[in-house]
């Protein structure tokens, strides 16, 4: 950003302070939270479209009793990061903008005829988890089927009871008459052998050109993950999150192995901070429930529990056997934020600071949901998603105590988090579900 450029706060903003400092901004269409400590909010209650950036740095400079000289250069690289993940724009914008964006980065296509009358499979299958929350989910059509049967695979699914629950559709674009669904929710997938438009460059793996058909293996992982982050948005209304974070079983003190005696932690952190290579670290009676995705889930009672959640990338790899009994909920006791480092180390995240990670981890799980035909958006929908993340994220901090986790290559870094679990009470298990520990 050039000196004297005058930057403007995106009209999708919202600041938050809950938590005193950090301040957080949020967009509340792209979903991002910035942490502000002091000297950065400085900056950012000076952005007013009307200030230059050499304007700004001289405000601060005046703020700042041990400034650097070379100030005005750290301003502009500050807002140069908040401007490219939208909190600043360089002229004012109308609140749909960014949506107006996301449109103009993809093609337009004529709307897919729908073909009516198509056989709609029966033996829907049965999804619980804690608080008592069911979903039926159901495919209309046939590669719909193929999604649910391969999802029943990976998170041990059954057909369902009598037990009542919601329903959820599934039916895929050209194929199935939504109408099936009467109102219902419903997730519209991709034909087989279709590539998202906007996918090209992207960082996925096995990417291809788009006019290249998808192997089954990659529309099924790119359905998967769409699907994954469908029933976290139905579990949202609810308080509930979906976290790109492994979950690891800290065993009780008496060393049980049985779910039923330990508490969960969740493992979380950046891609490719080695989230998979600690949960494959941690010894015995540790155990590793998932390595990649977590299901956090509220009880009426305010108590979070924790599901693991199947790795789809793992379909990539052709392994189809590999399998998560999701249904299988621990109580939920601390979340941990991984960070390389050259010693074990732990230390309590400031409540702001923690909301901002656990955001970060939730935008990656449910990135997938809006990919496909971003020129139909729901900006309202879209706004709504993203703020009830933010209200559930702030409960579970309120709740779940958050630490950062330094962790070494040769290190024993479940150590520190035993550490951390002895100033807790022991969870008891009562009736089917044990009660979260209190934190």
């Amino acid at each position: 950003m050039r000196l004297a450029d005058r930057p403007v706060p995106s009209p999708e903003v919202l600041q938050r302070s809950d938590f005193g400092d950090p301040v957080l901004l949020f967009h509340q269409l792209l979903g991002e939270v910035a942490a502000l400590p002091p000297v950065a909010f400085a900056i950012w209650r000076e952005v007013d479209g009307k200030r230059s950036v050499a304007e700004i740095a001289a405000l601060v400079k005046k703020q700042c009793e041990e400034a650097p000289p070379d100030i005005a250069r750290d301003v502009a690289a500050f807002l140069d990061d908040l401007q490219r993940h939208g909190f600043v724009v360089m002229e004012s914008a109308p609140s749909h903008r960014a949506g107006e964006r996301c449109r103009q980065t993809t093609r337009p296509r004529a709307a897919p005829p729908v073909v009516h009358g198509a056989a709609r499979p029966s033996a829907p299958l049965d999804l619980s988890v804690a608080g008592g929350i069911r979903f039926h989910l159901v495919a209309l059509d046939e590669p719909a089927w193929r999604v649910l049967a391969q999802l029943a695979a990976a998170a041990c699914l059954t057909t369902p009871g009598d037990a009542a629950g919601q329903t959820l559709f599934l039916a895929t674009r050209d194929q199935a008459d939504p109408a099936f669904a009467k109102g219902e929710p419903l997730l519209l997938l991709d034909p087989p052998g279709t590539r998202p438009f906007g996918s090209v460059g992207d960082g996925d793996p096995d990417r291809q050109a788009m006019d290249t058909p998808a192997s089954e293996s990659e529309w099924l992982w790119r359905q998967l993950a769409r699907l994954s982050a469908f029933i976290g948005q139905q579990l949202q209304a609810r308080g509930g999150i979906l976290l790109h974070a492994a979950l690891a079983l800290l065993p009780s003190r008496s060393g049980s192995l049985s779910t039923r005696g330990g508490s969960g932690v969740l493992l979380g952190g950046r891609s490719g901070v080695g989230k998979s290579t600690a949960s494959q670290r941690l010894p015995p009676p540790w155990r590793s429930l998932s390595d990649d995705t977590t299901l956090v889930v509220r009880r009426t009672d305010g108590q979070y529990w924790a599901h693991p959640w199947p790795t789809w990338s793992r379909i990539l790899e052709h392994h189809l056997d590999d399998h998560w009994d999701v249904q299988a909920g621990v109580p939920l006791q601390a979340a941990f934020i991984l960070e390389q480092g050259a010693a074990d180390d732990v230390s309590p995240a400031a409540p702001a600071e923690a909301v901002a990670l656990l955001m970060e981890l939730s935008l990656q799980a449910s990135r997938r949901l809006w990919e496909v035909d971003r020129h139909h958006l729901d900006i309202d929908g879209i706004r709504l998603f993203n703020r009830r993340r933010l209200d559930n994220v702030f409960a579970l901090v309120e709740t779940v105590p958050t630490y950062l986790l330094d962790v070494a290559l040769d290190g024993e870094f479940w150590r520190k988090i035993e550490g951390i679990h002895a100033l807790f009470p022991e969870s008891r298990p009562s009736g089917h579900e044990a009660p979260a520990a209190r934190l």
